[in-house]
């Protein structure tokens, strides 16, 4: 227990370390949430307590980063001793997520191949691992009206700018939602101690959460589902190419297939 005890602290003490660097340390971070989850460090001080309370409560993560940092993570472990260069953005490993597991070796060296040993972008992995799909006959053949209404007709530079401003503005909300998290906890803490005068510990923390409820529906979640991350006269995303986390979930699901 003692060990456990030991594991748990330097694992959350590394955390809290690496999120005041940000993006530098987010494969450290994924390789640290991992180790606490599959060990059940979490569970040290409440048996009954879940990983997703524990991120939430400690961190200030919502489930789906937590499980974004731990397949990237995993993704980058998979490729190690096996490629020279090896992914070093979120936007990387997500979109070698969208690869069968069994295809991202191949995928990530192909798209080393194009981009002449660079780290390559996004769109490239994407293309790479399309390349190495068999294309049936009768697909042979691309009608103008596939070719007009296609996602990759979408020029793939300003995909990659759109991908990357996601990508910085995810990290962002989630920088300031789990500052947030942070002073709410020091609020309540002040408040067990000094509370005397304050009428209810809500005062404080209320604020707080709804503070951090509007980052989490405001936060960037995706492209654009009308216009695919080339934003041009979109009124669907307002220009900017992305949308946050509430439009994306109150769209159709007919649409979410294509982000």
């Amino acid at each position: 227990m003692n060990e456990q005890r030991r594991q748990l602290e330097e694992h959350v003490g590394a955390i809290h370390k690496a999120q005041e660097q940000g993006q530098i340390l987010m494969f450290e971070i994924g390789r640290r949430l991992e180790e606490i989850n599959t060990l059940d460090l979490h569970k040290l001080d409440d048996p009954a307590r879940t990983f997703v309370d524990f991120v939430h409560d400690e961190f200030g993560f919502t489930r789906q980063r937590a499980h974004q940092l731990m397949d990237g993570y995993a993704i980058r472990a998979q490729l190690e001793g096996r490629a020279q260069v090896l992914p070093s953005t979120e936007r990387q490993t997500r979109a070698l997520s969208r690869v069968a597991p069994e295809k991202r070796e191949d995928a990530w060296t192909r798209a080393l191949e194009v981009s002449g040993g660079k780290p390559p972008s996004s769109d490239l992995i994407e293309q790479a691992a399309k390349s190495l799909e068999p294309i049936p006959d009768d697909e042979h053949a691309v009608s103008p009206e596939q070719t007009s209404t296609s996602v990759d007709a979408t020029p793939a530079a300003q995909r990659d700018a759109t991908d990357a401003r996601i990508e910085t503005g995810q990290a962002a909300f989630d920088e300031l939602m789990a500052m947030v998290s942070v002073v709410s906890k020091k609020c309540s803490s002040v408040y067990e101690e000094f509370g005397a005068f304050i009428a209810r510990e809500s005062a404080l923390t209320a604020p707080l959460q709804r503070t951090r409820e509007a980052l989490k529906s405001a936060r960037p979640e995706s492209r654009c589902l009308e216009c695919a991350g080339d934003p041009d006269g979109c009124e669907a995303c307002r220009g900017t190419g992305w949308i946050p986390k509430y439009v994306y979930e109150s769209s159709p699901d007919e649409l979410k297939g294509g982000a």
